[in-house]
């Protein structure tokens, strides 16, 4: 036992050692409060505390020179968070369940259990997906993308299927369908001509007076067959 002042600070146990009151070095202090709260700073400035509280809370804060908030990570029951110097919330990692990933503390991206929640855009460089793995739009799954394996697929289930420009620009905007990258199939043009293409030539096309026509026209015969009268 060794004593200060005729007060007990020191002792040896069976197990190893115990100090009564603080633990101070040039490089860090140890203390217990009456709350049963312990800490362990480290360096003489304390720039970093590991803090157990008496509501069994545990908690790594990081604190600069002259006390400076640096943020911590506080680990709590049911759940581990980290928090940004400011208090706001930057990870949250939950007791089987989610984890969270905040943006100047609110919540953008959740982990469930049949996958990931994310409020707001997703901005990224390149989406892959194996096949059969759908993109699914609209609250009851209204409108799916995907690969089967075999063939791409668009499918809508409700209401119409409308691929279109934007109204609100000025210029030309077309919209192309392409039976190959470089072969013509149809051309929507906006304020103008619908155009049909036979391998990559054009063969029908609507004007403000009617349509034209490259080349001929075959009608099939039938039993009853079409007329033309002009």
């Amino acid at each position: 036992e060794l004593y200060f002042d005729n007060s007990k600070k020191f002792e040896t146990t069976s197990i190893g050692a115990k100090v009564t009151g603080d633990l101070d070095s040039t490089t860090g202090i140890f203390e217990r409060t009456s709350g049963f709260t312990s800490q362990l700073k480290f360096n003489i400035s304390n720039e970093t505390q590991l803090i157990h509280g008496s509501n069994n809370q545990v908690k790594l804060s990081f604190v600069g020179f002259g006390n400076a908030a640096r943020g911590f990570i506080d680990g709590q029951s049911g759940f581990i968070q980290i928090k940004t110097a400011a208090d706001e919330t930057g990870i949250i990692c939950r007791d089987n369940s989610s984890t969270e990933l905040h943006f100047d503390g609110s919540k953008k991206f959740e982990t469930t259990s049949t996958g990931v929640t994310v409020t707001g855009q997703i901005i990224s460089d390149g989406l892959q997906m194996g096949d059969d793995e759908r993109i699914k739009l609209g609250t009851g799954d209204d409108l799916e993308v995907y690969h089967n394996g075999t063939n791409a697929q668009i499918d809508n289930n409700t209401g119409n299927l409308e691929i279109r420009n934007d109204g609100t620009f000025s210029g030309t905007r077309n919209i192309f369908l392409r039976a190959r990258v470089d072969e013509a199939s149809v051309t929507c043009k906006s304020d103008g001509a619908v155009e049909l293409y036979h391998d990559n030539s054009k063969k029908f096309e609507t004007a403000s007076g009617g349509v034209n026509i490259q080349g001929d026209i075959t009608i099939a015969s039938s039993t009853n067959a079409p007329k033309i009268t002009f």
